[in-house]
Order: structure tokens, then sequence, then C-alpha cells
């Protein structure tokens, strides 16, 4: 049996037993994860199928995307559909960003069979300079691949031809920053990893970066509100049309990256209450879940 400790002598060992455990857990949140070294990595093919995408992502609109077979899905042909990162921004200072997702068409027709395009929106920033502003009114900078056949950062029509007779592709691209200026590359690949195409674009005012990021579904409409500004662009962007299409192994990393997992919203997204004849009543909202959800 232990000799009987003092009171003195329990504190203090008890002292130096919390201050080991205090040192234990900050090397442990100090040392790198896997993940963490790219920053961000999707969980898609972990999930069970369901409509609601997870708590780090927010859907526009929510009832056009599910999770299907480990991927999501844009499960309707119409534009400027879109999933914004509630977890990870670009910040304002300058720095370097790596993204990919592989993507394709829900159904698995080749990319060139079919209208519609998608990709990335980037620097996403509403009026407000709030995320959650951002999620609904904000625009950013496009770069994705058309059904056409084009490559782009920016204007569609700015693109550089790719060859899409294939099922789905990687799209990998890089923010590089020189000073108050950036270099963006935006690269297609097939599943070998064989480079299809490439553009680059020179000279993005870095601070223009900055906010948050989204998959795209169908560019049409990159800015919301381009009906009413400017019909003739509303009109060019109509020809590229519509499509169906899935994203999976979404990553982001780099050192412009910032980290705001406080920010993730759900399963359990708010509570309401009522007050009848004394009797308070409260529930908790959740989004649609799927039968295997617990």
């Amino acid at each position: 049996m232990h000799d009987k400790l003092s009171r003195r002598e329990f504190l203090q060992e008890s002292a130096a037993a919390t201050a080991g455990l205090a040192a234990a857990a900050e090397l442990a949140a100090a040392a790198p994860k896997a993940e963490e070294q790219i920053g961000f990595a999707s969980k898609w093919q972990k999930a069970n199928d369901r409509v609601w995408l997870g708590a780090e992502y927010w859907a526009n609109p929510l009832q056009d995307w599910r999770i299907a077979k480990g991927r999501v899905e844009c499960v309707k042909a119409a534009p400027n559909r879109n999933v914004h990162l509630l977890t990870r921004r670009l910040g304002e200072q300058p720095g370097a960003l790596q993204m990919s997702v592989r993507l394709g068409r829900v159904g698995g027709k080749n990319l060139a069979n079919g209208k519609g395009s998608a990709g990335f929106r980037i620097g996403i920033r509403g009026p407000l300079g709030d995320y959650r502003n951002s999620l609904i009114y904000g625009q950013g900078l496009d770069a994705g691949i058309t059904a056409d056949g084009r490559l782009f950062i920016g204007k569609p029509a700015d693109g550089v031809p790719i060859e899409l007779a294939v099922e789905s592709i990687e799209l990998r691209l890089t923010v590089d920053a020189d000073g108050e200026k950036s270099k963006l590359a935006l690269s297609a690949h097939d599943t070998d990893g064989k480079e299809l195409a490439q553009v680059i674009r020179d000279s993005v005012l870095s601070k223009s970066l900055s906010g948050n990021l989204a998959l795209v579904a169908n560019f049409a409409y990159g800015n919301p509100n381009a009906r009413r500004q400017n019909g003739a662009n509303q009109n060019a962007a109509e020809n590229l049309g519509a499509g169906e299409f899935w994203f999976s192994d979404w990553t982001v990393g780099g050192s412009r990256v910032e980290a705001h997992d406080a920010d993730a919203y759900g399963p359990i997204l708010f509570s309401q209450y009522s007050l009848s004849r004394g009797v308070l009543k409260l529930s908790a909202q959740m989004p649609p879940l799927g039968a295997n959800d617990e």
C-alpha cells in the first residue's frame, strides 16, 4: 500500500500531473496530422447517402445537392449551383494555394457529351465582407472547364482548348504570390494523372483573392445579379447551357489558407421553443439526414 499523503503533498502531485497533461496536450495539438498538411480534405467517401453534405459545407440551394456513392452530386441542371467550404478561407495576406477536385457527369457520360461547366470559385466576397453574407451574395473568380472544350480562369471565352472525351477529370488550381500580384495556374488531369491542358493567368491582384472557396456546377450566372446588370453577358453565358455534375476528393492547402473549424454548421442547425399554458416545448432543427445516419 502507498503511504498516506498529506494535503500539501497531494496538491503538489496533482499540480505536477495536471501540468504534464497540459504539456502533452499542447505537443499533441502542435504535431501536424496528415490531414492538416494539406489543410482540408473532403470525407464524402465515408458519408451515408443523403441531401445534407456535411457540417463543413453550405450548398446553394441545399435541395439541388446530395451525397451519393461517396461523392457529391448536383442533381439539377441549372446555373450557378455551388458548394462553399465553411471551415477554410483565403486570408488577406498574400500566399500560396493548392486546391484539387475530381469531377464528372452524373450518370457516367463523357464530359463532352452534354452542356454545362464545372470547377472552382475563389476569393468570394459579398457586400458586407462577412463569410456568411458571401455565401449568398458573394462574387469571386471562376476557374474550370466547359463542356464545349475550354479550360479557363476568369472568362470561359478566354480559355484554352481541352479534350473532354473522358468520364472524369481532376482539376488542380494553384496560386503563387509575388508581392501585390499573384500567378494562378489551372490544370486538368485524367485518371492516370496525365495532364490534358493547362491555363495560366498572371498579375492578379493578391488582395482580390481573399474570401470564400467553392465548387461550382454551371458558371452561367457567376454573378447572381447578372440578369439585372448585364443582359448581353447573360446571353453569352447562357450559351454554355447547364448539366448535372458530381465532385469528389476535394483538397485545399497552402500558406494563404485560413482554418475556421468553429464555423462548421450542423448537424444541429438551431433550436426553437414555444410556451403555451405553462408548458415549455423545445425542438432541435436538423438538415435532411440519411436513412442510415445515427
